[in-house]
């Protein structure tokens, strides 16, 4: 006589409960890339920052108060700086770096805007991520240079 109950094949509740654990982990999975990426892409913000203050600093001290000495470094350091002035009507413009007006460099790499100011002998310094997020930010002060 054959067994009514014999198990030759899998159940439905079988296939439901292993289907449910293999979502579960692969959701799992799927959310610790997307943290990942999303740390590696704040830990090359920073690296880009951290870097271009470096370069803005050293290029300070070398200008030892010459301005156009300070952009010509900046130049050298990083190919991809946007020398900005200021015209008439007060709105930013690309310009010459021998340009009187020229007092900010704006350099925008690997998701972080980096933006070098000369004022007054001082530099300012800022650093912005793709969020609009502030990473880092310094006055490198007058004198600081000596």
């Amino acid at each position: 006589m054959k067994n009514i109950r014999s198990r030759r094949g899998v159940t439905i509740m079988e296939v439901v409960i292993a289907l449910v654990i293999i979502t579960t982990i692969s959701a799992v999975s799927l959310s610790m890339i997307v943290i990942s990426h999303d740390v590696e892409a704040k830990a090359e913000s920073a690296i880009t920052a951290k870097n271009a203050a470096e370069n803005a600093i050293e290029c300070f001290r070398f200008a030892d108060g010459n301005r156009t000495v300070f952009w010509e470094c900046l130049e050298e350091t990083a190919d991809a700086y946007e020398f900005i002035g200021f015209t008439n009507d007060g709105q930013e413009g690309p310009v010459d770096k021998t340009d009187p007006s020229a007092h900010r460099a704006r350099l925008v790499e690997n998701g972080c805007t980096v933006t070098v100011s000369w004022i007054n002998g001082k530099i300012l310094f800022s650093a912005i991520n793709a969020k609009g997020e502030e990473i880092y930010s310094f006055t490198y002060p007058e004198g600081g240079a000596s």
